[in-house]
């Protein structure tokens, strides 16, 4: 059945995933014969619309589960700005927009055209450019009753390396050696990865309530209490941003799982453990200037609070990518703002968040120089190498190991040889060992 609420508000909502599809042969003959019956046949390019009502219904499905609504773009541009590496035959605006307003025509969805609530749910009169918000109809509903979580799939991302421009935008660019090598190295790894059985194991209903969101975008859960779910198929990609010596992490695995869901995953059925490097950007720093930095480098600020750990975590990452003080701040509010953390320091505005941010620096005196350099992105493209060098070690072995930028998981049993390695590759890198945690 769809649905465990009772109404759809605009205001909660997931977005549109244009990769989301299914191969179930009743829900394509759905998607042809609503193309058909909504005047969208035109002869040209008529499969990619039945792809596109795929897409669509299978969104919708996916969403009313738990009563969301749907954000998608109506604008052109957003279109047009979706990078080539990203880019499907379906990203089209024009098959996008006339298809979703034939809809509404036909009663098979309700449209909340680009409109802005409070998180209280009132309709305000700002002009913030919203993303317009679907939910199907209950007629729509009933003609998906047959799907089930199971029918859904994605089109995985192709490509392992991407390079960006700073709008995101993709750069062509010619292989060299080291491009060659990476590549070689993804392949490698993604060939592992699908070859190796990855789970959620001893799930409570909590665990069920609180991550229900992201276990049905990148699970086989299927409301039905399962404490075991096996996770989607996935691809692992590195992305450079500007150039080569900028970027280069992974994406496309566990990175958007949260802790408390990342402590159950099985490899195999093994149970796994996750080491992660402690302070990571900072210490690398310190290590830069041959000085052997040892401290927890948060907790070293002055006034310095445990529960203030996170908000020290975004301070650090803006301040290492930011060109000023000012573009800094406003990174920090907006970071502190999409995390819900600012209730913890008095609210958001620069009276409150510069004296952290002062506090943290004058802790770190002797890289203080790097604070508002733009070194951020260098230091990924060095740590993601770093990541390569677990990752490869390991996949030679036949033994998959998973990466969360700065934390691996690996089956409980070789955790040693986890931290062995991670110390090996950041010591050959640095001359210095790691605090590993």
């Amino acid at each position: 059945m769809l649905g465990l609420g009772n109404e759809y508000i605009p205001q909660d909502y997931w977005w549109f995933n244009f990769r989301l599809t299914s191969n179930n042969t009743d829900l394509r003959k759905l998607a042809a014969s609503l193309v058909d019956e909504l005047d969208l046949k035109t002869g040209k390019l008529d499969s990619v619309k039945v792809d596109l009502m795929v897409c669509i219904l299978a969104n919708l499905f996916q969403a009313s589960l738990t009563w969301k609504c749907l954000a998608i773009s109506r604008r052109p541009e957003w279109y047009a700005r979706v990078p080539d590496d990203e880019k499907l035959p379906i990203h089209s605006y024009d098959f996008v927009v006339s298809t979703l307003d034939a809809m509404v025509v036909h009663g098979l969805i309700v449209q909340y055209l680009g409109q802005h609530y409070d998180k209280q749910g009132e309709l305000t009169n700002k002009n913030k450019s919203e993303l317009t918000k679907i939910h199907p109809t209950d007629d729509l509903k009933q003609q998906l009753e047959f799907l089930t979580i199971d029918d859904l799939v994605y089109v995985l991302k192709d490509g392992e390396i991407i390079l960006r421009d700073s709008d995101r935008v993709t750069i062509p660019f010619d292989d060299t050696p080291d491009i060659v090598s990476m590549r070689n190295d993804l392949v490698a790894y993604n060939d592992l990865l699908d070859q190796t059985e990855i789970e959620l194991t001893g799930l409570t209903s909590d665990d069920r309530s609180l991550h229900t969101d992201y276990l049905l975008r990148n699970t086989y859960y299927n409301y039905d209490n399962a404490s075991t779910v096996r996770l989607r198929p996935m691809r692992v990609r590195r992305i450079f941003n500007v150039d080569f010596d900028h970027g280069g992490r992974f994406y496309g695995g566990i990175e958007n799982m949260r802790p408390g869901l990342r402590s159950k995953l099985t490899i195999n059925g093994q149970p796994t453990f996750e080491l992660d490097f402690a302070s990571y950007q900072l210490r690398m720093l310190y290590h830069k200037e041959n000085i052997d930095y040892r401290r927890d480098a948060y907790a070293v600020a002055a006034g310095y609070k445990p529960e203030h750990r996170e908000i020290y975590k975004s301070i650090v990452l803006i301040a290492l990518n930011a060109d000023n003080e000012i573009n800094c701040l406003r990174g920090i509010r907006h970071e502190l703002r999409k995390k819900e953390l600012g209730d913890l320091i008095g609210g958001i505005t620069d009276v409150r968040i510069k004296p952290l941010l002062t506090n943290l620096i004058n802790a770190h005196a002797p890289i203080s120089r790097y604070m508002y350099s733009g070194i951020g992105l260098a230091l990924q493209r060095t740590d993601s190498d770093i990541a390569n060098c677990v990752l490869k070690k390991f996949r030679q072995r036949g033994v998959l190991v998973l990466a969360v930028h700065d934390s691996f998981v690996i089956e409980a049993a070789r955790v040693k040889e986890l931290k062995r390695l991670m110390r090996s590759c950041y010591r050959d890198r640095f001359g210095f060992y790691p605090v590993i945690k």
